[in-house]
């Protein structure tokens, strides 16, 4: 964005405080880094800013909650922002997998999960997902434009058949997600 001629505002969500020298080695300096405010107070910066930013970029569902709840609390902002909703994956999927992995499956429970995460198109101009076909339920439930951006790096896939691979390296958090860590059990 910021290469595309773009002035790029980040506001960290997880944590209000931050390291400088950490976050101007993560991100070039002409990058604003918005530290203090923590999503609890969201709602003060976004009334501050309002008729500031162009545009707004959400990632994923927990952020867009609070972002939503922030917005109650400055209605003016969306007035003159355009919201683009990162949403990256319905999570809802994901934890009807989880639940039927415990033994808890429940349709009407993803159903109501998944209408929930829908609902937190409502004032995007657009959505952004993972896959395709998570773009595509985004697209046939809530007529909004979505798009799919997936993976920048090409697949190159072994030209081993199944029976001849070995080894694997996974990157990324097992921990407390029974989910991941079933999918990297081995099973023969």
């Amino acid at each position: 964005l910021r290469d595309a001629g773009w002035f790029v505002s980040f506001f960290p969500m997880a944590h209000k405080d931050v390291v400088w020298e950490e976050g101007y080695r993560l991100w070039p300096d002409d990058i604003e880094i918005l530290a203090g405010y923590g999503s609890a107070r969201l709602h003060e910066l976004l009334r501050e800013r309002t008729g500031y930013y162009d545009v707004v970029l959400v990632s994923r569902s927990h952020n867009m909650r609070m972002f939503r709840k922030s917005c109650a609390r400055a209605p003016g902002f969306l007035r003159h922002t355009r919201l683009v909703y990162d949403a990256e994956a319905i999570t809802a999927s994901r934890e009807a997998m989880r639940r039927d992995i415990e033994g808890g499956a429940d349709a009407k429970q993803l159903e109501t999960e998944t209408a929930a995460e829908l609902a937190l198109t409502k004032d995007a101009a657009s959505v952004i997902a993972v896959s395709d076909a998570d773009a595509g339920i985004f697209r046939a439930r809530t007529g909004k434009p979505v798009f799919t951006v997936g993976h920048a790096a090409t697949a190159q896939p072994t030209p081993n058949p199944f029976e001849r691979r070995s080894g694997i390296l996974f990157v990324g958090a097992l921990e407390d997600d029974r989910l991941r860590g079933e999918s990297v059990e081995v099973r023969r």
